[in-house]
C-alpha cells in the first residue's frame, strides 16, 4: 500500500490557521470569508485506481472532485475560482497539487499530508500567503 492511501478516510476540520488572509488575496467578498471561517469542513477520500476522490460537505453543500495522480493536467476551483494544476504523490505519502489560477495566473500550491499526530493537514498557497487546515478521523 502507498504511503499516500494514509489520507483515505472521512477527516472533520477542528482548526484553520490563515483563512481570512488566503480568501481575501483569492478575492472572495468579506461576507463570504467571514462565513467560511464559521463553517465546519467534512472531507471523505478515497483512492479508485490512479486517482484521489474528494467529497467535501460544508454545511449542506456537497462538492465531489476527482484528481489525476498520473501527472495529467486537470482544472478545478476553489471558492469559485478557478484553477489548472496536476498532482503527484510524494515520496512520503504526501499529495501535492500545483497550478495556475485562470484569471490571474497566480501560483497556486495544495500540499495534503499527514503529520506526526495522526492528523491530516492541508496547506494552500496562493502567491505568498499560506493558510492551513488540520482535520482528524
Amino acid at each position: 500500500m502507498g504511503e499516500h492511501r494514509k489520507l483515505a478516510g472521512d477527516w472533520e476540520s477542528v482548526s484553520h490557521k490563515n483563512l481570512d488572509l488566503f480568501l481575501k488575496k483569492l478575492g472572495t467578498p468579506a461576507f463570504l470569508r467571514q462565513n467560511a471561517a464559521q463553517m465546519k469542513l467534512s472531507q471523505k477520500i478515497s483512492f479508485p485506481g490512479h486517482t484521489m476522490k474528494v467529497i467535501t460537505v460544508q454545511n449542506s453543500k456537497i462538492n465531489k472532485k476527482v484528481i489525476p495522480l498520473d501527472g495529467r493536467n486537470f482544472r478545478d476551483q476553489i471558492f469559485q475560482k478557478f484553477y489548472t494544476a496536476t498532482a503527484v504523490i510524494g515520496g512520503d505519502g504526501s499529495i501535492k497539487i500545483q497550478g495556475k489560477m485562470t484569471e490571474s495566473e497566480a501560483i497556486i500550491t495544495i500540499l495534503r499530508r499527514i503529520d506526526k499526530s495522526g492528523r491530516m493537514r492541508v496547506i494552500t498557497v496562493l502567491d505568498g500567503v499560506e493558510c492551513v487546515r488540520v482535520f482528524v478521523k
